[in-house]
């Protein structure tokens, strides 16, 4: 997955730290995508704390208070 260029990309190299916040930003963003479509997947619209109930066609999952 390819990283977010902008295109206002300074000219001069990125210093050490810069370009490890970078890696580290990509990283989180793959895994939060990764999760965003788990959830959809499940048919969830956002996360947050759910228990899985007997439903009349199966399984649900409902939001705990």
């Amino acid at each position: 997955m390819q990283s977010f260029e902008s295109d206002a990309t300074p000219s001069y190299p990125l210093n050490l730290a810069e370009s490890r916040a970078r890696q580290m930003f990509d990283r989180v963003l793959v895994s939060w995508a990764s999760d965003l479509l788990e959830l959809r997947r499940l048919g969830l619209s956002s996360p947050g704390w759910r228990e899985q109930v007997d439903g009349v066609e199966g399984p649900e999952w409902r939001r705990a208070a």
